[in-house]
């Protein structure tokens, strides 16, 4: 923003009437350019009026509805000029549709649309206030500037090039790169992409052929890749079932914790399919996990076990309802074939407090369904390989706004909201025995009271054994 600019805003000029109204500073669309400052906008079709980094004092405009390439083009070579055009020709509009003008049929545009009484008030306020007289001829001006002007030297951010932002975007496959940050299009501030170590480290685990093709190195830590074979009956795809795991890294004896992990989306197995050249004959599903250094710099890499253990999973064992304290259930562990008795110690259907459910700015926003039941109960003998749980089987009820409002660009709640606590006391202080041995359930929460609540007992083990990949360093 030059001097003349800050001189105008000083004088507390309002554009409005002209349709250059004030607007956020975060509008931005697919088109809009990178370092775009906003001076203002109409409020028709995303059109937006700016100056754009590294072009000076420049004043552009930006019509996300324009056809492609068309989308940005350069108005006046500074602030003083753009208020110049204004006075001559009355409001944006002309000078926004310029671009696809002849002579003739702008000056005919400007003769059907003359200035209302209150924009001509601006009109005069702009050369009052600034001294400034109206551009001799707007629309040769206009063209000149816009046939010289360089139009590759505009830079636009990854929505302008993606195909879902921008119908008229041409594909550009991205060069495959991979960054700690776990941004798979670029890493964060002045992040550098990691070095690619190639392991091609196969084996078989959970009934599933799996590969880590490559490792990479970054300056935060280590990212190791997971891809994992998927067969259907008739060489098909499917979704595996129950494959959620978690990983350990050691490096040179020292354990690496994972800090985070993602799961690739159908676009990006296709391109990690390209990468590591898998075979295509059957599906895969691929996750990435991040594990961060324990040293201040990153180690150089001698000896590297991954160790890979399934996310337990719930197997439910049986099912009850109309459940009332002193009732004793008994549920057999198929597999070991042990025998557990859930003694039910106190049974209450309540309303939770509201401040349960969320803040205070979004119990403002929102209404929370809040009728439950509660249950306490002791589980006898106390299960020790496998970990018990009793949860409601029904859905709960989605919170719901407290005023409906109508744009349709508001979020609002999909789905059910369910609410299922095991602990180790009551939260609610029911009964005198140790700690230890009371547990709670708590069923998914709804607007108006249920009168039941079926109740499912599950088992939550891991059902495969784990697996110390190790793997041989180049």
């Amino acid at each position: 923003m030059g001097s003349f600019y800050q001189k105008f805003l000083r004088r507390r000029i309002d554009l409005t009437p002209l349709n250059i109204a004030p607007g956020d500073v975060d509008t931005a669309y697919f088109c809009t350019p990178k370092g775009a400052s906003l001076i203002g906008l109409p409020g028709v079709d995303g059109i937006h009026y700016c100056f754009i980094r590294g072009f000076g004092e420049m004043v552009f405009a930006v019509s996300p509805m324009n056809p492609a390439p068309d989308y940005v083009h350069p108005l006046a070579k500074n602030f003083e000029d753009f208020l110049r055009l204004l006075l001559a020709c009355g409001s944006e509009a002309a000078l926004e549709q310029r671009w696809a003008m002849n002579e003739e049929t702008f000056e005919s545009f400007l003769c059907d649309n003359p200035p209302t009484p209150e924009q001509q008030k601006v009109l005069e306020e702009i050369g009052d206030k600034l001294k400034l007289t109206p551009m001799e001829d707007p629309w040769q001006y206009m063209k000149e500037l816009q046939d010289s002007f360089d139009y590759s030297k505009i830079s636009y951010t990854k929505d302008f090039y993606d195909p879902n932002m921008n119908e008229n975007a041409q594909y550009e496959k991205p060069k495959w790169q991979v960054y700690f940050s776990g941004d798979f299009h670029g890493g964060e501030g002045r992040e550098r992409p990691g070095e690619e170590i190639s392991v091609k480290k196969e084996f078989c685990w959970a009934g599933h052929r799996w590969m880590i093709p490559s490792i990479y190195i970054c300056t935060k830590g280590m990212v190791v890749d997971f891809c994992m074979e998927v067969k259907g009956e008739d060489g098909g795809k499917e979704e595996p079932a129950n494959m959620e795991f978690r990983s350990a890294a050691e490096v040179n004896g020292m354990k690496l914790n994972k800090s985070g992990g993602m799961g690739f989306c159908h676009e990006m197995v296709e391109q990690a399919v390209e990468h590591y050249v898998l075979e295509t004959s059957h599906g895969w599903r691929i996750w990435r996990e991040f594990f961060p250094w324990q040293t201040k710099r990153k180690p150089r890499l001698k000896r590297l076990a991954i160790t890979i253990e399934q996310e337990p999973v719930s197997r439910t064992a049986f099912c009850f309802h109309g459940a009332k304290p002193g009732d004793s259930i008994e549920v057999i562990h198929q597999k070991s074939g042990h025998t557990y008795h859930i003694d039910i110690e106190s049974y209450e259907v309540c309303e939770m407090p509201e401040t349960r459910f969320g803040s205070e700015s979004e119990l403002e926003q929102w209404e929370f369904p809040r009728h439950c039941h509660i249950m306490t109960y002791r589980i006898s003998p106390e299960p020790i390989a496998e970990k018990i749980i009793i949860e409601d089987r029904a859905e709960g009820d989605a919170p719901r706004r407290k005023q409906q409002e109508t744009d349709g660009w508001l979020p609002s709640a999909d789905g059910d909201m369910m609410v299922v606590g095991i602990c180790s006391s009551s939260p609610l202080g029911h009964g005198d025995r140790a700690v230890s041995e009371v547990r709670t359930a708590v069923s998914s929460p709804h607007f108006q009271p249920v009168s039941q609540v079926e109740w499912q007992v599950a088992f939550r083990e891991k059902e495969v054994e784990d697996i110390v990949i190790k793997i041989c360093l180049p």
